[in-house]
């Protein structure tokens, strides 16, 4: 039944998408040049907008039909990022079809919540919000309503194989796919092993994310069995930072357009900051440009926003005047 769904939604997809077939260069030159045009009048993006500039301009945003995976250790916060993209999509007008397979989807709109109207998070879970900021919210509950963009969220209730997924893209068209804890999929064959059942699950997200025409996002965890802290330990930065380091299937770096990993060690989590690392980029500019770059990770004031390193100016007494 699983394998009769799936090619039943590729059929339907199919409908939509150009046929594949041999070109020639140079019949489809013109197109390139104006493919181009479009691309200068829009900044070099893509796709859709991400919250960071040092991102969209190393990856031209979520571009649609492209699968794109974070990757961090357990309980780093790859939740909590991919909030703050579909925020980021929500802002911009966009429909996101954001999928759970680690939590709630009670508990997600929570923390969507907390993100979108700045809740400082530890008085939101505990219901310590003062007047000022409960009224905040009020207004702006109050203004979402009249928005174009939404959030759809499904949890592991409704959602088990990567077809469920693709069956809620069919039917509520959204402009972007986040999906939570991708390595939770599950299969209905019971005839193959763990690393064959993973494999298949990554090959079924490549597809669907090309079939639907749409961007998809999924998180999935980095770090081998000797990695169970919760907060990146500093010596273990150097490998676990690295792509080859992602849990469970290989696939999962193999076959993505694009793969981030995200870093946190204690230091950081102090100084309230996280690293989003570069690990693999399809169509990267080849310039040496820098595959890191950090972002502020406050929860009392809801700032996600990307840390800009200020340029040195020498001043009268640097130069010794």
């Amino acid at each position: 039944p699983d394998a009769s769904l799936k090619a039943l939604i590729e059929c339907a997809f199919s409908g939509s998408k150009k046929v594949s077939s041999v070109l020639s260069f140079k019949d489809t030159g013109v197109s390139r040049y104006a493919e181009y045009e479009k691309l200068r009048e829009s900044a070099g993006y893509l796709g859709l907008e991400t919250p960071w500039k040092s991102l969209n301009k190393a990856i031209q945003g979520w571009v649609n039909e492209s699968l794109h995976v974070i990757a961090g250790l357990s309980n780093v916060g790859k939740s909590w990022l991919l909030l703050v993209c579909s925020e980021m999509c929500l802002s911009l007008g966009k429909k996101v079809l954001f999928v759970t397979l680690e939590m709630s989807s009670q508990r997600m709109f929570r923390r969507l919540d907390a993100i979108r109207h700045k809740l400082p998070f530890g008085d939101f879970r505990d219901a310590e919000l003062d007047v000022f900021t409960k009224e905040g919210w009020k207004e702006g509950l109050a203004e979402d309503a009249g928005m174009l963009g939404d959030v759809w969220m499904a949890d592991k209730q409704l959602v088990r194989t990567v077809s469920d997924v693709m069956s809620l893209v069919y039917k509520y068209q959204p402009d972007i796919v986040f999906i939570d804890g991708g390595y939770r999929f599950q299969t209905k064959d019971k005839f193959k092993g763990n690393w064959e059942n993973g494999v298949a699950i990554i090959n079924d997200l490549q597809i669907f994310s090309e079939a639907s025409g749409i961007p998809w996002v999924v998180s999935t965890q980095l770090g081998d069995s000797s990695e169970s802290g919760k907060v990146g330990d500093k010596k273990h930065k150097k490998t676990s930072m690295r792509g080859w380091n992602v849990r469970y299937n290989k696939e999962w770096l193999i076959n993505p357009d694009v793969v981030l990993g995200i870093y946190q060690d204690t230091d950081m989590r102090l100084l309230r900051e996280m690293e989003v690392h570069l690990l693999k980029m399809r169509d990267a500019s080849g310039e040496g440009s820098n595959n890191m770059f950090t972002i502020n990770w406050n929860f009392t004031k809801m700032d996600f926003t990307e840390i800009v390193p200020e340029e040195f100016t020498p001043t009268t007494e640097a130069i010794g005047y």
